[in-house]
Order: structure tokens, then C-alpha cells, then sequence
């Protein structure tokens, strides 16, 4: 099996589309262009639309690339250039329970998404919260999806109902790395070959959905710092933002950590009876 260069990741919100996005990008070593970061300007101002068909044109123009969404205004764009399409096509209680619990956490944390913005209480009870867009949008993205999927002009679309049937696929991909090795990405910097770049928020999102715990580094701060903790990742130490993520354990220098050692699926802490615990 050919390993594909333009993938177009669909699905409704909270389905993991930027987790998955996260996944192939660094299993094939592929460009990811998250399509938030393109459509949000800070403080929640939608860019245009004739403004997001331009950056999705000028991605989609390129050889290899990743993109987690598809909407109205330039769903075509994608959808023409794309070779292959994988719709998580999950059912409503699974991707409605992860949205919920991914708003949540957002709004108790304050964490940063995309381009500066925060999920707040007031956005998440208003009547344009994601959470009802997901009950709204739910039956035209499954239709959408298994449309594609029918239409032999349309390219090769696979539609994953699981997450066991999500792992199954992805283990099934031929692996593939540039000169850097997997890269995760949100952008390309000149002079770095195919080293691309991915946003603190953006990283620490990705890695708590796939199931990583951080570990917590203690630095001195910066002057005009009020926090000294630094999130750190299995495989990779702190970094400041914007700097490369390569291949964790392969170029490992100061500040970074090589990977803790992967315990067996079986193993499980115990804690057996000793003198001090006889009666």
C-alpha cells in the first residue's frame, strides 16, 4: 500500500479529527495544517470566507499536507486535491462525550487554543456553542461522509466507526519520515528542510487526547514571568515555543528527555503484604 501525501481528516466536532490529524502526521512524517488556527483570529473573530478559501487554496496547492476539517465556502478545495479522505464517522454518544469533556476541561484550565482564544461558560451556554453545533451538525457530516464514500468521482474516503477500527487502519500505514524523522507541524520556517512547528497549546492538547501524562520541569522564570513550570512531554523536554519537535530519543540534547521505558500491557502496580504489615 502507497502511503498518501494529501489527507483530508473529517468528521463532526469532538469525533478527534486534530488528535488523529496529530497521529498521521507523525506516523508519515506529513505536514499538519490545523484548520482552526485558519479560521479563528484572536478573540474569536472569524476570518472571512473568501479569506479562508485563499489559505486553504495556497495549502492545498502544495505536495503533502494533513487538514483536520472541511467547511462551508471551501469544502471543494480539499476534497479536489485530496488523496484519501478519512472520515471518523463515530456515533453521536462517543464524539459528544469526548466534545463534553474536552469543554469542560478547557473552560476549568483556561487553556489556550487556537490563536490566543479561551473557552469560557458564557461560550460554551450560548446559543452558538460548540456543543450545539455538534447536535445540529451531527447528521449532515455523517451523510456528507458516506456520500464521498459513494461517489466514484470523489477520492478513496475510509470511514472508521471505532476507535478499534481507527487503530487496526492506522497500523496497517506504511511508515514514512523526512530528513528529521515524524514530524508533528503547524507551519513551515524557512530554512529547516521539513522541519515544521506546532504551538504549545496545540501540542499539549494533542498529546493529553492520545492519552500521554506530562511530567513538570522547574526552571527559573523569565523576568516578567509569574509561572516557572514547564509542561513536559514523554520524549521530549521543554521547549520554547515555536521551537522544532523531532524524532523523540533521536536528536536528544540539553533539556530534552529520552523516552521513559514503556511498561508491559499487563503489568499493574501492586503492593504486597511484607514483616512490617504481619499482625
Amino acid at each position: 500500500m502507497s502511503a498518501p501525501r494529501r489527507i483530508l481528516v473529517y468528521g463532526v466536532y469532538g469525533s478527534g479529527k486534530s488528535t488523529l490529524a496529530a497521529r498521521l502526521a507523525e506516523h508519515l512524517g506529513l505536514p499538519w495544517y490545523p484548520v482552526d488556527d485558519l479560521l479563528w483570529q484572536p478573540g474569536w473573530v472569524e476570518v472571512p470566507v473568501n479569506q479562508q478559501r485563499s489559505r486553504i487554496e495556497e495549502i492545498c496547492r502544495r505536495d503533502r499536507w494533513i487538514i483536520d476539517g472541511a467547511y462551508h465556502g471551501w469544502r471543494d478545495v480539499p476534497m479536489a486535491r485530496a488523496d484519501l479522505v478519512v472520515g471518523l464517522d463515530y456515533p453521536r454518544w462517543r464524539s459528544f462525550g469526548r466534545l463534553l469533556r474536552r469543554t469542560v476541561r478547557r473552560v476549568v484550565t483556561g487553556e489556550v487554543i487556537c490563536n490566543g482564544n479561551r473557552e469560557s461558560l458564557s461560550s460554551v451556554l450560548s446559543p452558538d456553542s460548540i456543543l450545539v453545533w455538534h447536535v445540529t451538525a451531527f447528521g449532515r457530516a455523517r451523510r456528507r461522509m458516506r456520500a464521498w464514500q459513494a461517489d466514484p468521482s470523489a477520492p478513496p474516503v475510509v470511514l472508521l466507526r471505532s476507535p478499534a477500527e481507527l487503530d487496526v487502519w492506522m497500523a496497517g500505514l506504511p511508515r514514512r519520515g523526512g530528513p528529521c524523522g515524524p514530524t508533528w507541524c503547524a507551519s513551515a520556517k524557512p530554512g529547516h528542510g521539513s522541519c515544521f512547528y506546532l504551538s504549545h497549546e496545540r501540542e499539549d492538547d494533542a498529546m493529553r487526547e492520545l492519552g500521554a501524562r506530562p511530567w513538570r520541569t522547574r526552571r527559573r522564570p523569565a523576568p516578567g514571568e509569574e509561572r516557572a513550570d514547564d509542561v513536559t512531554w514523554p520524549g521530549r523536554g521543554s521547549h520554547p515555543a515555536g521551537s522544532p519537535i523531532r524524532t523523540p530519543g533521536v536528536d536528544a540534547g540539553p533539556g530534552r528527555m529520552r523516552p521513559r521505558p514503556a511498561r508491559p500491557a499487563h503489568f499493574r502496580r501492586r503492593s504486597w503484604p511484607g514483616p512490617h504489615r504481619r499482625r
